[in-house]
């Protein structure tokens, strides 16, 4: 394997094509899908305890410009979740990007709060903004906007665990319903569907998963990679809206890396809090002279990007696993151009039993590799076997490795984009052609497309 080149290299190399004219551009945008946003019930009607009138909408996108139509998510008033008072911005805050930072000043970029769990708000984001037609019998996919970082939500301040699934189960069967007299439905059964999940286990707001409807439509989430669930990066805070920032980005990184990075690791995490399991490795980097822990607080974590900022002076991260083996970290650090040392075996690697499919490895493979290799990730990470062998790696590994590790990232970058939806990125296609169908949506779009295909369900 030549780490030098690498399959997720060429990969994102064969993106950078000389796009075609306008027809094509698009294409490569939308995997050469045309959607239509499917109705959802309005999420406020099923908790009418906790709504009131007159209260704000939710909303996908700021003005000045609106999506065409009726867009999901929307009608659900903000009051629903006045118990969680900032989770509004949280969740929402433009198209999931979250509130904008003012770091690194000097670098002429934006930066942005972005929630971990807001890919299903930037997919559709992106989808209406490049994607989208009025028409919906001119559609050949539709996106279904169920919001389950909503429904997580959305309950009942004082109710019980089982009062709290009897709602959400009854927003879901009212789904379920309305799904099954759909007429755009039930021309293909579903399998043109498209439902972005958050995270895999809200997927257990349905309470039969393995039966029709649900067993039809694709999934996006992260870390799940199954025959009809497809997992897709964690967003970072960087949104690009246009070669020239991405060009920006890669030159902040290789110059930290010229500059000087200190030669050891960086472990960002609490001290040990609910995975006291973490406890070895955090004693093990506190007693070396080569790690650095920095303790990761509540408030510092609601400050963000600051942390993962901290990534572009390090040359190495070290990532356990918490509540599952992939963290948000894992991507900050490699859009940082950090290489992230990760744990293929033992607690550090997947805590809770049943997780090793959810590896990293493996669970990003069909997106991040063209043939599904779970090798993939050795051109972009080191490994290491326990908390001692993870905080020596850095003094044992060659400086030849690390730069052929470094120039594989600054490759990689570009495919683990979430780009900024707000403007339809086809109005100058001069200023994206280069990486724009590299971003996360058109590569998950293109999937799509092609497991369209091989459903054998027919564009219109």
């Amino acid at each position: 394997m030549a780490v030098s080149g690498g399959r997720v290299v060429a990969l994102a190399l064969s993106l950078q094509v000389a796009l075609g004219d306008e027809q094509q551009r698009r294409d490569a945008l939308c995997g050469g899908l045309r959607f239509a946003i499917h109705e959802v019930p309005p999420v406020g009607d099923f908790f009418p305890a906790n709504a009131s009138g007159g209260t704000p909408r939710w909303t996908l996108v700021r003005e000045p410009w609106q999506p065409p139509g009726g867009y999901a998510w929307s009608g659900s008033p903000c009051s629903s979740v006045m118990s969680m008072p900032d989770i509004c911005d949280f969740i929402v805050e433009d198209g999931g990007k979250g509130a904008k930072r003012d770091a690194l000043p000097d670098s002429g970029l934006v930066f942005w709060a972005s929630p971990q769990y807001s890919s299903p708000l930037q997919i559709t984001s992106y989808v209406i903004a490049n994607c989208l037609v009025d028409d919906p019998d001119e559609a050949d996919a539709f996106l279904l906007g169920i919001h389950y970082e909503l429904l997580l939500r959305l309950i009942k301040p004082n109710s019980d665990a089982e009062e709290k699934l009897k709602e959400r189960w009854r927003y879901v069967t009212e789904q379920e319903r309305l799904l099954v007299e759909s007429p755009y439905w039930n021309e293909h059964q579903g399998r043109n569907f498209l439902l972005a999940c958050s995270r895999p286990h809200l997927r257990g707001f349905i309470r039969h998963t393995k039966e029709y409807p649900w067993t039809e439509m694709m999934f996006t989430t992260i870390e799940e990679n199954s025959e009809h669930a497809l997992a897709v990066p964690y967003p970072t805070f960087f949104h690009p809206t246009s070669d020239r920032d991405v060009d920006r980005w890669l030159e902040i990184v290789r110059r930290a890396t010229r500059d000087g990075r200190e030669p050891g690791a960086l472990l960002a995490a609490g001290s040990t809090g609910r995975h006291e399991f973490r406890r070895p490795l955090v004693l093990a980097c506190e007693e070396s002279s080569v790690c650095t822990h920095e303790i990761v607080t509540d408030e510092i974590a609601r400050a963000y990007p600051g942390i993962a900022l901290t990534y572009l002076n390090y040359t190495f991260s070290i990532h356990p696993a918490g509540d599952t083996p992939t963290r948000r970290g894992m991507f900050d650090s490699w859009l940082t151009g950090c290489i992230p040392i990760l744990f293929g075996q033992g607690p550090f690697a997947a805590h809770h039993q049943g997780q090793s499919k959810v590896m990293p490895a493996k669970a990003y493979s069909r997106f991040f590799a063209q043939d599904g290799d779970e090798a993939w990730i050795q051109d972009l990470a080191l490994f290491a076997e326990d908390e001692a062998d993870a905080v020596s790696l850095p003094s044992r590994v060659s400086q030849k490795r690390v730069r052929e590790i470094q120039g594989n990232i600054l490759r990689f970058i570009p495919r683990m984009l979430y780009w900024d939806a707000e403007r339809p990125m086809d109005a100058d296609m001069g200023k994206w052609e280069k990486y724009g169908a590299s971003n996360v949506v058109a590569s998950v779009l293109r999937e799509f497309a092609d497991h369209l295909k091989g459903q054998a369900v027919p564009s219109s």
